[in-house]
């Protein structure tokens, strides 16, 4: 479980594949709250949405190096740095 602050890694493909690292900015479970991050030009929008309808919720990670703000699901995410075996 990660908590808005949490430092993280984001690792996708069965948290193997290292993407990026940041900060949790927000954990968005309704659409109301998905809105305050992302309209519907954003790339991955109908994505969240999916996600939100299927009571999934999104952790709004603000990622560094300057790359913003994205939504992961908590598999997606680890404290520490899960590395390729």
């Amino acid at each position: 479980m990660f908590q808005v602050g949490d430092s993280v890694f984001v690792n996708k493909h069965g948290r193997s594949e290292y993407v990026g690292r940041g900060t949790v900015q927000d954990i968005c479970e309704e659409i109301t709250e998905l809105d305050r991050y992302f309209n519907e030009s954003h790339p991955f929008y109908s994505t969240y949405m999916s996600w939100i309808k299927s009571k999934k919720a999104i952790y709004i990670v603000n990622l560094e190096s300057n790359i913003g703000q994205a939504g992961f699901l908590e598999r997606e995410l680890s404290h520490e740095l899960v590395g390729n075996k």
